[in-house]
């Protein structure tokens, strides 16, 4: 009896899941207001929280986190950078970049799902990276439609590489430190 209810304890519920994925998707707000502006792109935590939360709920989990967070903000919360919301920001020159959040979260997820190994850090890193550069790369497509490609890259690439290699760190560091959710199935 003993051990059924202990095992009931660690599998997930509909209920819990629901649970971690509302507040990931808050956290996720909740730094994307944290934010020096630049113009078009302004500096904020999200690519932060996004690679805390790939590597800590694993792919799946952070894809329906940025799901959430996506229609949080278009349905009117105030989670994308400075306070703004509505779909039409989400149309706006950032918006490929808060699309691009998906690719950064479920590559990191899945790098630390299938090859977190003490002490490879470097692999946590290669997710990482290789999901900001998906993010980059979608931010740019849609931020050149209203710039041009040559002003995409200088204003929504460059200004933010030695901040991103920063907030990769970061992430990797405290990843390394702490256990996953996706971990514990």
């Amino acid at each position: 009896m003993q051990a059924k209810v202990l095992s009931s304890i660690k599998s997930p519920t509909i209920v819990s899941e629901i649970a971690i994925i509302i507040s990931a998707s808050l956290l996720l707000g909740l730094c994307a207001n944290i934010s020096i502006p630049f113009y078009p792109v302004p500096l904020t935590l999200q690519t932060f929280a996004v690679l805390l939360i790939g590597g800590l709920l694993g792919p799946k989990r952070a894809a329906l986190t940025v799901a959430a967070y996506i229609a949080e903000g278009a349905g009117g919360l105030p989670f994308f950078s400075a306070g703004n919301h509505s779909l039409a920001y989400l149309m706006g020159p950032t918006g490929g970049y808060i699309i691009g959040f998906f690719p950064l979260a479920i590559i990191m997820g899945y790098f630390s799902e299938h090859y977190f190994k003490k002490p490879a850090l470097w692999l946590l890193a290669v997710g990482a990276l290789s999901g900001m550069l998906c993010t980059y790369a979608l931010g740019i497509s849609w931020l050149s439609t209203f710039t041009g490609w040559t002003n995409a890259v200088n204003l929504g690439v460059m200004p933010f590489i030695l901040g991103d290699l920063l907030k990769i760190s970061v992430a990797c560091a405290i990843l390394m430190t702490i256990p996953r959710l996706h971990t514990q199935k």
